[in-house]
């Protein structure tokens, strides 16, 4: 069972490494909704990593971005469903604040969506 928090998964490790612990509402408010944020049991962020892509792919890399994450999003809730645990892709939320809570510098990293599960 792991501890409520803010995890990172780790590719090249396929593993979550724990972070830190949060408080629910700081989450929450990074939300346009808290009220419905609140319900989920886990939020996913799925981050794009800029400086990686544009040493590769230069200025078609923020394109191609949007697009990968856009495709893992469905994946997760393909998977997600086929499984029967409720789901929500959800982008209304606040660049800035959500940067902050998961620690990373909204220059070129940043949020390109969120999965509200359970």
């Amino acid at each position: 069972l792991m501890k409520g928090g803010i995890y990172y998964y780790e590719p090249n490790k396929n593993s979550l490494i724990f972070l830190g612990k949060r408080e629910i509402n700081e989450i929450n408010e990074a939300f346009m909704e808290p009220d419905l944020v609140s319900t989920a049991a886990t939020i996913i962020v799925i981050v794009t990593d800029m400086s990686m892509i544009y040493a590769k792919y230069g200025e078609l890399g923020y394109k191609l971005a949007l697009i990968e994450s856009g495709s893992i999003l469905q994946l997760i809730t393909l998977l997600a469903s086929s499984l029967n645990i409720p789901n929500l892709p959800y982008e209304s939320f606040y660049n800035y604040s959500l940067c902050k809570i998961i620690g990373i510098n909204c220059v070129d990293q940043f949020p390109a969506t969120t999965i509200l599960m359970g």
